[in-house]
């Protein structure tokens, strides 16, 4: 078996595998985003707005915060999405920022986004400053590349919305849904990331992560 990291590998030794049928690997996805990034030519843009991509998913509290039970799950859903609105608010009326939601899932199993995000914002995807464009077709992995090499910076949430910004060379900063438990926190823990656990009660800041620029990740990928 190949496993994603650490944490993952001395589980499955725990529970009786074997050793040596065992070893820790980056997922593939993140080879093929590091091959293709230096021969897909970035996007001109016609602005010269800094592009902020909104990578961020529904909540799925019944899976992820189940030993806080339903009540408390439901809780830190609604408030995640109360400050993700706010955050969005605060970004849409600062001078030179361009919010673009991207849907990082578009398919039914494991929830579409699109769904979520068109619900989440309502009518803020008519102001000005809100790039709505990519929320009608399922893109190809080359455009999603694309989108994050053109991007300034990424609030990322899936994992492989993280993969993506780390293999196309910018700092997520990465909204952990899996409570400090899950793969995107291995992720996390991996590439020291700027992050916000959403079981937090504190409002997420943005201010020092909105004050850097495009850079090489200080890890080797």
């Amino acid at each position: 078996g190949i496993f994603r990291d650490q944490k993952s590998f001395d589980l499955a030794k725990q529970i009786g595998g074997s050793e040596k049928a065992f070893f820790v690997a980056e997922d593939p996805s993140l080879s093929w985003i590091t091959r293709n990034s230096e021969i897909i030519a970035k996007k001109e843009e016609t602005h010269d707005s800094k592009m902020v991509l909104l990578c961020i998913r529904d909540f799925p509290f019944v899976e992820y915060a189940y030993k806080l039970g339903k009540k408390r799950g439901k809780m830190l859903k609604e408030s995640f999405d109360r400050e993700i609105l706010r955050l969005v608010d605060e970004l849409l009326v600062k001078d030179n920022y361009v919010v673009k939601p991207l849907p990082m899932c578009t398919n039914s199993y494991g929830g579409d986004d699109r769904w979520y995000i068109r619900n989440l914002l309502g009518d803020r995807v008519f102001n000005e400053c809100l790039d709505s464009s990519l929320l009608n077709h399922e893109l190809a992995p080359t455009e999603y590349l694309r989108e994050f090499k053109s991007c300034d910076f990424s609030l990322a949430m899936r994992f492989h919305s993280v993969l993506f910004s780390l293999g196309s060379g910018i700092k997520p900063f990465a909204l952990d849904y899996t409570l400090g438990e899950g793969k995107v926190h291995s992720l996390i823990q991996n590439f020291e990331l700027p992050s916000y656990n959403l079981s937090d009660a504190s409002k997420i800041n943005l201010d020092n992560y909105l004050v850097g620029t495009r850079a090489e990740i200080e890890k080797p990928l």
